[in-house]
């Protein structure tokens, strides 16, 4: 473990993984992921099966493995984004968005579009490889979610 580069509630947080080694419990530090999960978020590759990154014009990552970063939690969906909007502005008091979706598309189609309209506009952290931390969304979530 070379940098930690982040805190959460001023406890050290790994932001790159060099390693294996890196996994072990240490006290006062964080480490995400656990061991148990130590692969990449998008291609699924466990840490042993990836090389570290190399690129010289970036010294500050080399002998990396994985890398931390923010995504949306699922692909742009237009459609969901609009019923959702509708929702928030016509659901009654008491009543959810995701209620008022289920009540006029009915349950499966109303969960879905709560789930893709919020999905899409929420972002998670990822741990991502060497190859799959430069992708654009939309070619993240096609390996992701092998589409």
């Amino acid at each position: 473990m070379k940098n930690l580069e982040c805190e959460k509630n001023n406890v050290p947080v790994l932001s790159s993984i060099s390693g294996e080694d890196d996994l072990e419990p240490r006290p006062g530090i964080i480490t995400y992921p656990l061991p148990e999960y130590a692969r990449c978020h998008c291609c699924g590759k466990n840490i042993s099966e990836l090389k570290p990154y190399d690129n010289p014009e970036y010294p500050k990552f080399i002998g990396k493995y994985l890398f931390r970063t923010f995504r949306r939690g699922m692909p742009y969906n237009e459609e969901a984004e609009r019923a959702l909007d509708e929702a928030e502005a016509n659901c009654k008091e008491g009543q959810s968005p995701s209620q008022w979706l289920i009540e006029k598309y009915g349950e499966n189609k109303g969960i879905i579009l709560n789930i893709m309209g919020h999905g899409s506009s929420t972002y998670e952290s990822s741990w991502e490889c060497k190859d799959c931390v430069v992708l654009d969304d939309d070619e993240y979530f096609k390996i992701k979610f092998k589409e």
